[in-house]
């Protein structure tokens, strides 16, 4: 295996990915900033490395309102990044998107609901940050079951919407 200068980040997958990105945890910002900060309330082009093709993303500080900033890896412009995360962790993308209406429901009654996923059915995503304009993603644990082939199908023909 390659020696690399970053920590790599193992991201259990979760809803979020499905929809818009990750957010990096504190420990992980200097390895995905690489040496070249990102101001907060400001962002900048880089590039997802997945199986030899490239998809664009953005590192963002982000300033909220109520809360600490923070930093995310943003794809949600990418929609060939989405649809292979979806179809790379269909089983992952069918839970969730089962679980959101139970997210809406909540919301709607102004109570605040986590999806999750059990030990068995967690998948795992690998970003090891090359250097300030690349990351390199590769599957660490994907579930594959027999019914895996109609999911990918049927996401698709967007059923899951």
């Amino acid at each position: 295996m390659k020696n690399f200068k970053f920590k790599p980040y193992y991201k259990k997958v979760d809803r979020s990915m499905m929809d818009w990105g990750l957010t990096i945890p504190k420990e992980y910002v200097d390895d995905f900033e690489a040496g070249n900060p990102v101001k907060l309330g400001s962002s900048r082009g880089i590039i997802i490395i997945w199986d030899k093709k490239k998809y664009f993303a953005r590192l963002c500080h982000i300033n909220r309102r109520k809360a600490k900033p923070v930093y995310q890896v943003r794809w949600d412009s990418d929609r060939d990044l989405l649809k292979k995360l979806r179809k790379t962790f269909i089983q992952s993308y069918v839970i969730l998107k089962s679980q959101k209406e139970l997210f809406d429901i909540e919301k709607e009654k102004g109570k605040h609901f986590r999806t999750s996923l059990s030990g068995e059915q967690q998948e795992v995503l690998i970003f090891r940050p090359l250097n300030k304009k690349e990351i390199l993603c590769e599957v660490f644990i994907k579930i594959d079951n027999n019914w895996n082939t109609l999911f990918e199908r049927l996401a698709d023909e967007n059923v899951f919407g």
